[in-house]
C-alpha cells in the first residue's frame, strides 16, 4: 500500500463532503425540504464517505505500523553483534525452532546461515525452558525477543480503542499500586475579618488500588509454514497475539465487572448516567447536549472531553442535523484534524455496547484520561517446540501479559458520564 494512501484518501473525502454541504446549503438557502433525487444523491455521498472512512482508518494502521517499523533500529551490541535485518532473524529463528522440533532436514542452507549470524548455535541461548528470553540476551536470544515484542506492541497500539484516551502506567510487578484520591471539589476559600482565625478544611481521601490480571493466548504454526522461504514469522505472531491481546483488554477495560470477578474495572462500568433517552433505541440532538452539559464544566473546559462511542451509534449521529438544519457529525477537513461531533473529537470503540442489543451504554462523553490503566511487566513469550508437533506438526506461540484498569476518582466526581438508552417504546 501507498504509504501516503491516507492523504489521497482524505483528499477524496474533502471533495465529496464540499459536494455535500453545498447541497445542504442549497436546500437550507431556499428553506425547502430534499427532493427524493436529492436525498438519493445525499444518501449517496454519505455511504461514499463512510466507505472512504473505513479505507482512511485501514491505511493509517499500516502507515503508523510501518512507521513504528522503521523508526526503530534493531538494538545490538556492537562490540558483539553488528545489527541485523529482519530478514536474518526471521531466518535464524525458523532455522532454529525446526532444528529443536527434531525437523534439521527442512533446515535450509539460508537458515543455518543466519542461525550462524545470530550466534544461536552456541551455549548462549538456552532452550531448556523453550523460552526465547531464556539466557544471556545476545544473539537470537535478544533480536527475536527484541522483535516479537515490538510487533506485537505496535499490533495493540494499531487497535486503538480505551488506549487511545487512558492514562498508561507501567511498573515492574504486580503487587497492589494504591493510588490516593482526593475530592476537593466542594470546599472554597471564604473570606476572612480582620483579627479572625483561619478556618481550616481537610480534604475528602480515598484511595483506589490497581492490581494485576494475567490475560494469555496462543497461536500454532505448521512445519510447513516454517519451511516457506516468503512466511513472515516475526510478523505473523506478533500481529496475530498482539491483535488478540488487544481485542481482549480492551473489552475489559470497556465493560470488565472488576475485582470482585477476577477482572479489571471497566469504563462503562465505573461511570453513572448522564442522560437516559425517552426511547429505547434511539437518541437526538437534545440528549447529546444533555449528556455533554452533565459533565462538570470545569472538566469540559479542560479542552480534554470527547466522545468514544460504538460504532453503531456513530451511524445513528450521522444523521442527527442541529437547529439550524447542519448535520452535528464533521468529517476532518484535513490531514491531522479529527471528524468531529457537535464540535468535540471521538474515537469509535467496538466494545462498547451496541444499538440494537439488550444492552444500553452505547456512548461516553467525558475526559476519559481518568480512566488509568496499568501494565505489568513486560510480555512472557514462550516458545512450545514439542506440545503440538506429534498430533499437529505443529509449533506453539503463547504469550502472557499482565494489566489492570479503573476510573481513577474520588467518589462523587464524575469527568465521564454514558448516554443511557430508555426502557421506553421504540423510536
Amino acid at each position: 500500500m501507498d504509504y501516503f494512501q491516507s492523504k489521497k484518501l482524505r483528499e477524496e473525502r474533502a471533495e465529496i463532503w464540499a459536494k455535500m454541504n453545498a447541497l445542504s446549503d442549497e436546500v437550507i438557502a431556499e428553506n425547502r425540504a430534499m427532493s427524493a433525487e436529492e436525498m438519493q444523491t445525499f444518501d449517496n455521498f454519505d455511504n461514499d464517505i463512510r466507505t472512504l472512512d473505513d479505507k482512511i482508518a485501514s491505511a493509517e494502521r499500516v502507515e503508523k505500523t510501518q512507521e513504528l517499523r522503521g523508526a526503530k533500529a534493531v538494538k545490538a551490541d556492537s562490540t558483539i553483534h553488528a545489527p541485523l535485518s529482519r530478514q536474518v532473524v526471521n531466518a535464524a529463528l525458523k532455522g532454529f525452532i525446526l532444528n529443536n522440533s527434531q525437523k534439521s532436514q527442512y533446515v535450509s542452507d539460508e537458515m543455518r546461515s543466519a542461525m550462524q549470524r545470530c550466534s544461536l548455535t552456541g551455549p548462549s541461548f538456552s532452550v531448556e525452558n523453550r523460552a526465547l528470553e531464556v539466557g544471556t540476551p545476545t544473539g537470537a536470544g535478544y533480536f527475536t525477543q527484541e522483535q516479537l515484542l515490538q510487533g506485537i506492541i505496535q499490533a495493540v497500539k494499531a487497535y486503538g480503542g480505551m488506549r487511545n484516551l487512558a492514562t498508561v502506567i507501567q511498573s515492574a510487578n504486580a503487587n497492589p499500586l494504591p493510588w490516593i484520591v482526593e475530592d476537593n471539589t466542594s470546599t472554597e476559600a471564604v473570606i476572612r475579618a480582620e483579627g479572625a482565625n483561619t478556618t481550616f478544611t481537610d480534604n475528602v481521601i480515598g484511595k483506589k488500588t490497581l492490581g494485576g490480571y494475567v490475560f494469555t493466548t496462543g497461536i500454532k504454526v505448521t512445519v510447513e509454514m516454517l519451511r516457506d522461504s516468503y512466511f513472515d514469522l516475526l510478523g505473523y505472531v506478533s500481529r496475530a497475539l498482539g491483535e488478540r491481546l488487544a481485542r481482549g483488554t480492551n473489552r475489559k477495560f470497556c465493560v470488565g465487572a472488576g475485582s470482585g470477578s477476577d477482572e479489571p474495572w471497566g469504563l462503562l462500568t465505573r461511570t453513572s448516567a448522564g442522560v437516559t433517552t425517552s426511547d429505547v433505541d434511539a437518541f437526538d440532538f437534545d440528549d447529546l447536549i444533555d449528556l455533554e452539559h452533565s459533565v462538570d464544566p470545569g472538566v469540559r473546559n479542560m479542552g480534554n472531553c470527547q466522545y468514544q462511542l460504538h460504532d453503531s451509534a456513530l451511524k445513528v449521529i450521522r444523521k442527527i442535523k442541529d437547529d439550524n438544519l447542519r448535520y452535528i457529525w464533521q468529517p476532518s477537513p484535513v490531514p491531522g484534524v479529527p471528524s468531529t461531533i457537535n464540535g468535540y473529537s471521538y474515537t469509535v470503540n467496538q466494545h462498547y455496547e451496541a444499538m440494537g442489543t439488550d444492552e444500553n451504554r452505547v456512548l461516553t462523553f467525558g475526559d476519559h484520561s481518568y480512566y488509568t490503566i496499568r501494565d505489568v511487566g513486560t510480555m512472557d513469550f514462550v516458545v512450545l517446540n514439542e506440545l503440538y508437533r506429534p498430533s499437529e506438526g505443529a509449533i506453539g506461540f503463547m504469550m502472557e501479559s499482565t494489566h489492570d484498569a479503573d476510573l481513577i476518582v474520588p467518589s462523587g466526581f464524575h469527568p465521564v458520564k454514558h448516554l443511557e438508552l430508555g426502557t421506553g417504546a421504540s423510536a
